[in-house]
C-alpha cells in the first residue's frame, strides 16, 4: 500500500516532462525547431481533445501545430505520443504554508526553516499536478498594529 507521502514513478512523469522540456529549451534559445509529438492535446481554446498533434517549438516559443505526418523528417522529435499534453495550469489563489485548521497559531509556532520546507512540499505537489503558476494569496502571516505609544504591537490576524 502506498503511503501518503510516497510518490510513484507514474506520479513523477509530469514533473520529469516539465523539467526535460525546461532544460531542453532554456539552455539553447537559438536551437533548431523541435517537434513535441502529443498523443492527445488539450489546448485550452477548443472544446475537444485533439489527437496526434505535433507542437513545433522554436527556442522558447510555440511556433505552430500540425498533424504528426506533416512534421519534416529532419526535425528533432520528442515522443510524447503516450501522454496528454496541456498548457500549464494557473492557480490564482494559493496558500502553500497553510495546512492546519488552526493555521495562525501553527504558523507562529513553526520556525522559518520548517515553514520553507512545508511551503516547498506544497508547491512541488502543485507542480506535479500540472499547476505551473501560483499566485500566493497570503500565507497565514501575522499583522502588526500600533499601540497608544506609537510602538508596533504584535497580534494574530
Amino acid at each position: 500500500m502506498k503511503k501518503k507521502h510516497e510518490i510513484s514513478l507514474l506520479d513523477k512523469i509530469p514533473l520529469l516532462l516539465l523539467l526535460a522540456t525546461t532544460v531542453l529549451f532554456s539552455s539553447n534559445t537559438t536551437a533548431e525547431p523541435v517537434a513535441l509529438l502529443a498523443g492527445r492535446l488539450i489546448d485550452g481554446a477548443s472544446n475537444s481533445v485533439k489527437n496526434d498533434v505535433a507542437i513545433i517549438v522554436n527556442g522558447e516559443r510555440i511556433e505552430s501545430m500540425m498533424p504528426f505526418d506533416e512534421v519534416p523528417a529532419t526535425m528533432r522529435r520528442i515522443d510524447l505520443s503516450q501522454f496528454t499534453v496541456l498548457p500549464g495550469l494557473i492557480d490564482a489563489h494559493s496558500h502553500p504554508l497553510i495546512d492546519d485548521d488552526d493555521y495562525q497559531t501553527t504558523h507562529l509556532r513553526r520556525s522559518s526553516a520548517q515553514k520553507a520546507l512545508i511551503g516547498m512540499k506544497h508547491v512541488q505537489a502543485n507542480l506535479q499536478a500540472g499547476w505551473t503558476t501560483l499566485r500566493i494569496a497570503g500565507d497565514a502571516d501575522t499583522a502588526y498594529k500600533f499601540g497608544e505609544n506609537g510602538e508596533p504591537t504584535h497580534q494574530i490576524r
